[in-house]
């Protein structure tokens, strides 16, 4: 994008009027992206990935017409930020091992939380064998039920674990309204 001077007593009546349409439409672009973004996060579950790439290819072209560029806009952000989060999602745990039994070695990564029936901490896995391998380096969050043993921060473990996806709106280990 070119720098435009500000305008001031010295400039043409032309290059003003440009000074002005420029903020106008910057702003509209700018206004409509935010608001589709923050739509975006109201909604109960991501819309299908060629309907979000379908409303970017209709919408590109609206972005040139004065009259439909907050509308484009809009659209546009709130589908840009719904892909953005599907993307985040499927990125966390393969659909293909949520549910199977996998064997990782790895270390205890924060204080185990004990509660009646069970401890959850984090958990670095190092390595992971067959299925698993493509795992290794990340960090999960597991739960072990009905455990005598509490392990310490810091210890290496070689576990059987059973994963599942994350579910819900609620931050874990965070304040919930």
């Amino acid at each position: 994008m070119v720098a435009m001077p500000r305008p001031d007593d010295t400039c043409s009546p032309v290059l003003t009027d440009m000074w002005h349409v420029a903020i106008r439409l910057d702003l509209r672009l700018a206004v409509g992206l935010l608001l589709g973004g923050t739509a975006a996060m109201a909604l109960p579950q991501a819309l299908p990935a060629w309907l979000c790439w379908s409303v970017i290819v209709a919408g590109l072209p609206l972005l040139a017409c004065v009259g439909w560029r907050l509308v484009a806009a809009f659209a546009i952000g709130l589908v840009w930020a719904v892909l953005v989060a599907s993307w985040g999602m499927a990125a966390r745990l393969p659909p293909a091992l949520e549910g199977a039994d996998l064997l990782v070695r790895g270390r205890i990564v924060d204080l185990p939380r004990v509660a009646p029936d069970r401890l959850q901490f984090g958990f670095a896995i190092e390595h992971g064998e067959g299925l698993a391998q493509p795992l290794a380096g990340r960090r999960v969050r597991l739960s072990w039920y009905r455990s005598a043993v509490v392990p310490s921060a810091g210890s290496r473990w070689q576990l059987q674990v059973r994963l599942k996806r994350p579910r819900g709106t609620l931050n874990p280990g965070g304040f919930d309204f």
